[in-house]
């Protein structure tokens, strides 16, 4: 997986374009991502702290311009709450590939194919802790498979995983 889509914000709730600010826990919690949806209309987050996406591209934070493949496309955007009074922004978290084609967003692979990955891709690998890789994490340490299932296993090279044809 070498790119793919980001909506640009248009200053709405609408999680195709925007990222919930100051979500506590997402390092070994990433599903609490999904606790910020608005259950009434599951295109929206609940009223709160959002940045857009897309407008501030230069800027180079994850928030406006990049994807990690954790949530499925579609999912949900948050970013971790901030340490050491950095500015909600610049800090990392999850944020969700999206398009505004139903149902998913196209990627492009490293070897230049383009291809349409659906929101309902597996996600999710039933034996391993959904928690980031990171150093220090007895569960998945640097080098570990993604715990993402075959969209996690798209995003990785060190974990050296199969995730076959889409």
């Amino acid at each position: 997986l070498l790119v793919g889509e980001v909506v640009v914000g248009d200053s709405s709730r609408r999680i195709a374009g925007a990222v919930r600010l100051r979500v506590a826990d997402l390092t070994d919690q990433p599903d609490r991502c999904w606790e910020q949806v608005d259950p009434a209309d599951p295109d929206f987050y609940l009223p709160g702290d959002l940045e857009m996406r897309g407008q501030r591209w230069a800027d180079s934070a994850p928030a406006f311009c990049a994807f990690n493949a954790v949530l499925p496309p579609g999912g949900p955007s948050c970013g971790q709450e901030p340490r050491f009074d950095a500015h909600p922004n610049w800090f990392g978290g999850i944020f969700s590939a999206a398009s505004l084609h139903p149902g998913g967003a196209y990627v492009v692979m490293v070897d230049g194919a383009v291809k349409f990955v659906t929101e309902t891709i597996n996600a999710d690998t039933a034996d391993r802790q959904r928690s980031s890789v990171y150093q220090g994490n007895p569960n998945n340490p640097p080098g570990s498979e993604s715990p993402y299932g075959i969209w996690g296993a798209m995003s990785t090279r060190a974990g050296r995983e199969s995730f076959g044809e889409l």
